[in-house]
């Protein structure tokens, strides 16, 4: 087990950057404001309040600083990960400034609201951003206070450019209360959680709509107006974009076909050619 604290909090900084390196490990994880939690490689298990997550390479959990978040790691490789927190009123005073940037003085007024969740780095730019840095932040000035208020503010500009992606998201499901649209939203990302992770396995609407905690056809309707796909879809890009890495890094087609998801090779290279334009073969020997 390793630890490489990049930036430590003070009484009065609670700004925190910590890259670790584990095998093994299980315990309660203390964090404050915005949490971020970046998988470099292996997998992270989180329990988040009353549920688990894994958390996968190139992927990231949001945590709130009022929630329970524990831990649970154990394998037989290295797993490296990159924590930080930043405060929630440093934030704020990022999304104030992007919501009015004509006020040069700034207004922290502009509250940061968002989802705990897991999230695919490569579809948001804070998990672009750590996506660029996590490979040299080992070698980063942390010890220079203008290097490190200008990386945490970094961080905050792209966490408040998605929290707006967020907010159009959140705004295009019907519903009367905004507190129903919270709780609907929230009940959402439950679903698409459950289909991130078990995206190879056989899956019905009901089966995510079950752990979302609401009707099936709820589920379809508010996915689809949420994010843009069906449930059935966004299932199905993943499969595709699984399939192509696996040609891409020398497997067999009807290997990358059974192990994406699919029932037989034809299913895979029929729907892998209708979405990238091109067949399975053709990227497996590029």
């Amino acid at each position: 087990m390793r630890q490489h604290i990049l930036f430590n909090p003070t009484p009065t900084d609670y700004r925190t950057a910590v890259y670790s390196v584990f095998r093994q490990y299980e315990g309660p994880v203390w964090h404050s404001g915005l949490s971020i939690k970046y998988v470099v490689s292996g997998v992270e298990g989180y329990r988040l309040d009353d549920r688990y997550v894994n958390v996968n390479a190139g992927e990231f959990l949001l945590a709130k600083d009022d929630s329970f978040v524990r831990a649970a790691l154990d394998s037989s490789v290295d797993v490296e990960g990159l924590c930080i927190d930043v405060p929630l009123h440093r934030i704020n005073a990022v999304a104030a400034a992007l919501a009015k940037p004509d006020e040069l003085l700034g207004d922290a007024t502009a509250p940061y609201d968002f989802f705990e969740s897991k999230y695919n780095a490569a579809e948001s730019h804070l998990g672009r951003l750590l996506g660029s840095v996590a490979g040299a932040v080992l070698d980063m000035p942390f010890y220079d206070r203008a290097f490190a208020d200008e990386f945490f503010l970094r961080l905050a500009e792209a966490a408040t450019l998605d929290c707006r992606k967020t907010q159009r998201d959140l705004l295009s499901i019907t519903a009367v209360k905004p507190s129903t649209r919270r709780d609907l939203y929230q009940r959402l990302l439950r679903g698409k959680e459950f289909l991130e992770g078990c995206f190879t396995d056989k899956l019905s609407v009901e089966d995510a709509a079950r752990e979302a905690r609401i009707s099936t056809y709820h589920f379809f309707r508010l996915f689809k107006q949420a994010f843009g796909v069906t449930p059935y879809r966004f299932v199905l890009t993943k499969r595709l974009s699984h399939g192509k890495r696996l040609l891409q890094g020398g497997s067999p087609v009807h290997l990358a076909a059974t192990q994406s998801g699919f029932s037989d090779i034809h299913a895979f290279s029929k729907a892998f050619k209708k979405h990238f334009g091109v067949s399975p073969s053709t990227v497996s020997n590029a």
